[in-house]
């Protein structure tokens, strides 16, 4: 025991064998471990990084290698420092994309045993390395980490061809992991290295999305690459920017403590505006009713994806609704951050405005599925009208459409209110719930049940109805059938009413 100024304190070092082996079980995954990796060489202002692998006879091993600015010998110290050497609470700069010193150590260790950083600044290479295993059999406390030789890490062929590649920049750094595990799981059937490899396809996946506003970025900021073993990574943008149909609704600002929040909201296309391919991709992997809601960017990178924040719920009316939301690193402690930087809650007084935001945007999203289904101001006759009776909507067959009329009138024409009777209780056993279910599955696609010369006939007969028994011309019957809702095209209306008349 010492003293420490009027206290008497005691110095109570962690054993860092047992503290690292907790810290490697803070919840990190491949994905979330790869992108705070990532993190540190956009930092590092990196234009080009590469993530490796291979498996190696089931000892496998990965590497990020980036060409940023690099690091000399005693950033590397502080950079492996576990907690480094500046407070969570400091203010960083603008683009900077850490925040609690952890990353490259928690994330890199809950993957290996094994940690290996070489970094190249000023024409001279350093490298230092974490190894559980060494801790675990040292038999003191101290924290110490190996400083390897340059000449020695060359004799691994591995190494050696990341060092290769080192030497040819200017600067940069690579992040190796070596002694990796969680590929071998209780699916017999699975072989560990086809888990391995589906392991990094689905980590592709996340860093495509992660980091689609540096991969693609927007106005005029350069463009960073990135791939996995070679082979390019595409961005992902969830507002499906490439795509016309999408809307753009009105954005807003919130200001705290001096620093902007944007909102931006976005209402994706309905599956009839868009080719099946573009729909499917931009329902993502998860589909529409699961990746609606907010996206929270902090510096442009990817931290929550999906959310309404129990706002409100996920509905099926909403899915196309996404909304970006941009916040600044200066207000991480307002957000809740995490260490992995996969969550963040917004402060009480943004989730207020959050939720003004969904109420003004949800009738956007629902409009998608409900235009049809509403009365229209303009003298248009449609098919079904939808009634809104005390809060609750029906759906009925319109008995002033022509089709539906010589359905319930008699032989002079007048409407017979036993067959108008009998045709509600039609309209009412319409099995909304399954065409509610197969409306809303992206995989499923809604036809006619009418073949084509079915509708072609009903429609020739309408048309021969209206010249005999209503004496109508040409101009008049075009008119008629324009302003009412028809099962076929304006070419094909026009066809048919030509040939009535000319053949």
């Amino acid at each position: 025991m010492r003293r420490s100024g009027e206290k008497d304190v005691v110095e109570l070092t962690p054993n860092p064998a047992f503290l690292i082996q907790s810290l490697r079980c803070i919840g990190y995954t491949l994905e979330t471990a790869l992108a705070d990796i990532i993190d540190n060489s956009i930092t590092a202002e990196a234009k080009n990084i590469s993530i490796q692998f291979r498996w190696n006879d089931g000892n496998p091993w990965l590497s990020i290698l980036d060409d940023g600015c690099g690091m000399p010998e005693d950033k590397l110290h502080e950079a492996m420092r576990f907690g480094g050497n500046t407070s969570p609470s400091d203010r960083r700069a603008a683009h900077d994309l850490g925040r609690f010193g952890l990353g490259l150590k928690t994330a890199s260790l809950s993957q290996c045993r094994r940690l290996t950083v070489v970094s190249k600044n000023d024409n001279k290479i350093c490298a230092l390395e974490w190894d559980v295993d060494y801790l675990a059999k040292a038999k003191s406390r101290e924290w110490c980490a190996i400083v390897p030789a340059i000449e020695d890490l060359r004799s691994n062929e591995a190494i050696k061809v990341l060092l290769d590649k080192l030497d040819k920049g200017k600067s940069g750094t690579f992040v190796l992991w070596r002694n990796m595990e969680g590929f071998i799981s209780g699916e017999k059937q699975k072989i560990p290295e086809i888990q391995f490899n589906e392991a990094m396809s689905r980590a592709s996946g996340h860093i495509s999305h992660t980091f689609h506003l540096f991969i693609e970025p927007e106005k005029n900021r350069k463009a960073v690459n990135m791939d996995f073993n070679g082979n390019p990574v595409k961005s992902f943008n969830p507002f499906g920017s490439a795509i016309p149909a999408r809307r753009e609704l009105t954005d807003e600002t919130i200001t705290i403590q001096g620093a902007k929040i944007v909102v931006q909201p976005f209402v994706l296309p309905h599956f009839t505006k868009t080719s099946r391919a573009e729909y499917e991709e931009i329902g993502g992997e998860d589909g529409y009713r699961d990746n609606q809601g907010f996206y929270i960017y902090r510096n442009k990178r990817l931290i929550v994806k999906g959310t309404w924040f129990r706002l409100t719920a996920k509905t099926e009316l909403t899915k196309l609704l996404r909304v970006r939301v941009d916040i600044p690193n200066s207000l991480d402690h307002l957000w809740q951050l995490d260490v992995k930087k996969s969550q963040a809650h917004p402060p009480q007084v943004v989730l207020t405005r959050l939720k003004e935001v969904i109420r003004r945007i949800a009738d956007e999203g629902r409009r998608v599925y409900t235009r049809r289904g509403r009365r229209t101001v303009s003298d248009t006759v449609h098919i079904w009208e939808r009634e809104i009776v005390v809060g609750k909507a029906s759906y009925i067959l319109n008995e002033n459409h022509p089709f539906v009329k010589s359905l319930v009138g008699d032989s002079d024409g007048n409407i017979t209110p036993e067959k108008v009777a009998l045709l509600r209780v039609i309209s009412g056993a319409f099995p909304v719930h399954t065409f509610h279910l197969d409306a809303n599955n992206d995989n499923m696609e809604i036809v006619s049940a009418a073949k084509k010369e079915e509708t072609l006939k009903a429609v020739a007969n309408l048309i021969r109805s209206l010249r005999r028994d209503a004496g109508m011309d040409e101009i008049a019957i075009k008119k008629q059938l324009e302003k009412t809702e028809l099962p076929l095209s304006a070419d094909a209306l026009s066809y048919l009413i030509q040939k009535e008349f000319y053949v």
